[in-house]
């Protein structure tokens, strides 16, 4: 019975490493940039709410560029790592930035509205605000910022198999 079980317990984990994506340890180095950008975005807006007394909102656009330049430059040396360098790191700066404001956008408004009409704490509702983008910042990064001529997703060990779209 137990070598029964055992081997059971050993074919279970054998199916777990087929339902892996090649693109899920790309996604799992992605959130973990997000989280350290979620930690940069929370002390910056804490530094400029508390000490430097800018209004809440003003100090929650100016937190979100320095975690925009901080998970940039996280995604590009690890995150995409693999992706090619056919444009300039400029270039994919620029375009995470514009990726990244439109994300901006929904962490803005998601703060306003959670502060003023749900009444959380701002950084409370910040958590949840920041959460409100990242999906869109993921896909709209990996097929825009970081991606192959032609718009194809960068190859490598974090793109789809053959005969997947990204």
């Amino acid at each position: 019975m137990q070598s029964w079980l055992r081997g059971e317990a050993i074919a279970s984990v054998g199916q777990l490493r087929h339902l892996q994506s090649p693109v899920s340890g790309q996604v799992l180095r992605f959130a973990c940039v997000g989280v350290l950008g979620l930690a940069v975005n929370t002390i910056v807006l804490w530094l400029l709410t508390e000490r430097a007394h800018l209004y809440y909102l003003v100090a929650s656009a100016l937190a979100t560029e320095a975690a925009i330049v901080h998970n940039f430059t996280l995604n590009h040396r690890w995150t995409f790592a693999d992706a090619p360098a056919d444009e300039p790191v400029l270039l994919k700066l620029a375009k995470f930035n514009l990726v990244a404001l439109a994300g901006l956008a929904l962490t803005v408004g998601a703060l306003y509205v959670l502060t003023r009409f749900a009444g959380l704490h701002y950084l409370v509702a910040n958590v949840v605000a920041v959460g409100s983008g990242t999906g869109w910042n993921y896909l709209a990064n990996r097929r825009w910022t970081w991606h192959r001529s032609g718009g194809r997703v960068a190859e490598g060990r974090d793109a789809p198999p053959a005969g997947m779209s990204a």
